[in-house]
């Protein structure tokens, strides 16, 4: 065989690799961070925490002096940002789809925010536009739909009888 390499990507090992990594969490399994956010306690990775968020990274990563580093779980209160914005992130850094609605997007946007999460704040902003978008354009529909009935009633078309006659 001749000397040929090739450096091959294969996308599904970083499905695979959430997936697995998801799964693990769900179960508790490896899990070495319990973030309590409005008294709900959510375990995960820290590895995975800190790789998918800033603040995370910052707060890890001091390391503190005689602090033990095979520690087994460390406990982060996280008081600032709400439980249902905190878990739509978490789901996110698991299996990077990001679960917006109109009720939670505000909560999610302010936990990005805060966990210094950029992309994720970005992709808020562009949620919260695009429903501004179709609510702007729903309003200017019923206006020009109110304006139009104005316009018809004001010439004098359409049932009613109260029109000029055309008697016989």
């Amino acid at each position: 065989m001749n000397n040929r390499k090739e450096d091959m990507e294969i996308s599904s090992h970083y499905r695979q690799l959430l997936r697995e990594l998801n799964e693990q969490r769900q179960h508790g399994i490896l899990c070495d961070a319990c973030v309590i956010v409005e008294g709900k306690i959510f375990k995960a990775h820290k590895n995975v925490l800190l790789a998918s968020s800033r603040y995370f990274k910052t707060l890890y990563c001091q390391v503190k002096k005689g602090a033990d580093p095979h520690l087994q779980t460390t406990v982060t209160h996280l008081d600032i940002v709400t439980a249902t914005g905190f878990k739509a992130i978490l789901d996110f850094m698991y299996s990077a789809h990001l679960a917006l609605t109109s009720k939670n997007v505000i909560e999610v946007m302010s936990a990005a925010s805060y966990l210094q999460m950029t992309d994720i704040v970005q992709a808020c902003h562009t949620f919260i536009k695009a429903a501004l978008d179709i609510s702007i354009r729903s309003e200017m529909a019923d206006e020009l739909t109110d304006f139009e009935m104005g316009a018809v009633a004001a010439a004098g078309i359409g049932g009613g009888g109260g029109g000029r006659g055309g008697g016989v």
